[in-house]
């Protein structure tokens, strides 16, 4: 499981550039095979972009709730990411 966020500046989908309110650290699963050109899942649903996200330390944020919720209990511990 990687621990991501939106990069401020980034243009969102919307056409919205991404400020600190979207700066939630979300949880995403280990993709297979290349990522550079393929969007990211995150466990809320929320769609990442290539190239609109950064990897950060899971505890380097406020946590996406959703995320947190719906991420698989095996990798996750109190002391962060199980990988």
């Amino acid at each position: 499981m990687l621990a991501v966020r939106l990069r401020l500046g980034a243009v969102l989908s919307n056409g919205r550039v991404a400020g600190h309110v979207d700066q939630p650290v979300h949880l995403v699963p280990i993709p297979e095979g290349p990522v550079v050109s393929s969007p990211l899942r995150a466990y809320c649903g929320l769609m990442i972009e290539p190239r609109t996200a950064e990897v950060v330390d899971a505890v380097s944020g406020a946590p996406c709730v959703k995320c947190l919720l719906a991420a698989p209990a095996s990798q996750w511990s109190p002391e962060g990411l199980v990988y």
